[in-house]
């Protein structure tokens, strides 16, 4: 797949500073933003070092959970980064690099670890949807998000390129927005509008482009309930 990996962790640095710019004022810093990839397949962290981008720390490379050297390693990432911030991450570190080794014992079948979405989520609310490989999930918190959703329509167009993504059996488009009123409240309806404005403007991205011409596009649209995490397709 031609993923622009560079690109992406230009986006997420550039984050950062932004998350600096904000939070750094004052005589204290507030917050310690810290850029960090998951690397599906074995679902290890891959932490970017914040001083020098050249810098990084991609867990499933030694698999090695000794606290002392994680700590140097932090320390070297992450200069600035207090001792009591230090104590918050390292076990973090280290429980992911157990995590790699117990998906590694799973000998997972090729067909699992292959990029295979078929599904794009935009909105909020798709903690139930995290399945590896499946869907691509977007926030529509930028303004140009719509754009998103065609850079999710091309790795699904070459998904079914590449033959594994059967097109016969079309794709899937959800569109969710939440909502912690009753359903059918006046504040429940308003959460399904926004989700079928999501939808709607999603279909009309996807179909600006001819990536999916033939691809038969199946529409959810839908609002999840903030105490309890249930997708309720809107009526």
């Amino acid at each position: 797949m031609n993923f622009d990996t560079p690109a992406a962790k230009h986006v997420a640095m550039q984050l950062c500073e932004q998350f600096k710019e904000v939070f750094t004022g004052g005589p204290r810093a507030a917050v310690y933003p810290i850029v960090i990839g998951i690397e599906t397949d074995r679902e290890g962290l891959h932490v970017h070092g914040t001083a020098d981008p050249s810098k990084e720390l991609r867990l499933w490379d030694n698999l090695d959970s000794n606290e002392a050297m994680l700590r140097v390693q932090v320390n070297s990432l992450l200069p600035g980064l207090d001792s009591q911030m230090v104590d918050d991450i390292v076990p973090l570190l280290r429980g992911n690099i157990e995590h790699i080794k117990y998906v590694l014992t799973l000998q997972r079948p090729i067909v699992e670890l292959d990029h295979r979405e078929n599904v794009i989520a935009v909105g909020v609310g798709f903690d139930w949807l995290h399945v590896p490989n499946k869907a691509l999930i977007i926030g529509p918190f930028e303004e140009l998000w719509t754009k998103t959703v065609v850079t999710a329509a091309s790795v699904i167009a070459d998904n079914i390129k590449a033959g594994v993504v059967d097109e016969k059996r079309g794709i899937v488009l959800f569109a969710s927005a939440y909502s912690s009123a009753a359903r059918g409240s006046w504040p429940w309806r308003m959460a399904e509008m926004t989700s079928r404005y999501i939808a709607r403007a999603s279909q009309e991205a996807i179909r600006s482009t001819e990536l999916l011409k033939m691809t038969t596009v199946y529409v959810v649209a839908g609002v999840t309930d903030r105490a309890s995490l249930l997708f309720h397709p809107c009526t």
